[in-house]
């Protein structure tokens, strides 16, 4: 998850290609900031007790996990089973909810995969802005929403 300063041999050409595969020793990657992310949002979760939640939607999934009382769910999309397709618009059954919005965060950074170019690179201090994070409005226990590639944390506001 942090790149360690040594392309992999034949891999790159410096004359051709800035930065190389790997932009330098130390340089965090997507997936540190995924992992970081991941870390802070669902530390003090009881994962002993979480709930599966039947969306009844082809290849959509949510779970549900309780942290300091409140619960945070997870939703993700296997896009891949529907070929060509970049997003899906979903409507959620999620039962007891009181909450009249969500908070929808993608579990992904919102940055190209050449976030490491010299142009756009990744700042410390930008994090955890650099997730895309909307509101959704909550209705008899529904929350509409349109799931990406990315998975998404939804906590209720």
């Amino acid at each position: 998850i942090i790149y360690n300063g040594m392309p992999a041999p034949g891999t790159c050409d410096h004359s051709k290609i800035q930065p190389c595969p790997d932009p330098g020793e130390g340089v965090k990657k997507l997936s540190y900031y995924t992992y970081k992310f991941l870390i802070e949002k669902l530390k003090g979760s009881d994962f002993k007790n979480i709930k599966t939640i039947n969306t009844s939607i082809p290849n959509v999934y949510l779970y549900e996990l309780t942290k300091q009382g409140k619960p945070i769910y997870i939703a993700w999309w296997d896009y891949f089973e529907e070929k060509g397709a970049k997003e899906k618009s979903v409507t959620l059954f999620v039962p007891n909810i009181k909450a009249p919005q969500a908070k929808i965060t993608e579990a992904i950074p919102d940055f190209a995969a050449d976030f490491q170019t010299k142009e756009n690179k990744l700042k410390e201090e930008d994090y955890p802005k650099f997730f895309k994070t909307y509101t959704a409005d909550v209705a008899d226990g529904k929350i509409s929403m349109t799931l990406s590639k990315k998975p998404a944390y939804i906590e209720l506001q």
